[in-house]
């Protein structure tokens, strides 16, 4: 179900976010919570735990941050329902061989079941335009908001 109000309120606070108008804390105080909608679930956590620090300030973001703050903005302003199969997005990234020696190998089982939700996720859609499922509804989204 998208829940439109909460969803226009969460894509403000990703462009305040992005421009600097807002710092990290003033962002997770005001990501709205009581929703049933899935995006604002999905997008919220991934963003929270991407930005989160321990000081309270304007984040700066690399190019790809940037690009991943337009992509789930763009995505809150859609009618799309979020399709993906876990709220959770998942990265791909390799557990470091120390990660094993330090927890005395008791990484390994958590590190399989990580990459086991990852290759689902992968097997789901193209999670390079994610929150999108498909680049199609990425690119149709993006085009209608160049031409307004």
């Amino acid at each position: 179900m998208v829940d439109r109000e909460a969803r226009r309120a969460a894509a403000l606070l990703i462009r305040q976010l992005y421009h600097g108008e807002i710092t990290n804390d003033d962002f997770h105080v005001g990501w709205p919570r009581n929703s049933s909608d899935r995006a604002l679930r999905a997008i919220g956590f991934t963003l929270n735990f991407a930005i989160s620090e321990n000081i309270t300030r304007p984040l700066e973001f690399g190019e790809d941050g940037r690009t991943h703050l337009e992509r789930c903005a763009l995505f809150l302003d859609s009618n799309l329902e979020y399709e993906w199969p876990r709220d959770r997005f998942y990265t791909g990234g390799k557990a470091p061989r120390l990660a094993f020696v330090l927890t005395l190998g008791l990484y390994l089982p958590f590190y399989i079941w990580l990459r086991r939700r990852y290759l689902e996720q992968e097997a789901a859609r193209d999670s390079t335009v994610w929150p999108f499922i498909r680049r199609s509804d990425y690119e149709q989204e993006r085009d209608r908001r160049k031409g307004t």
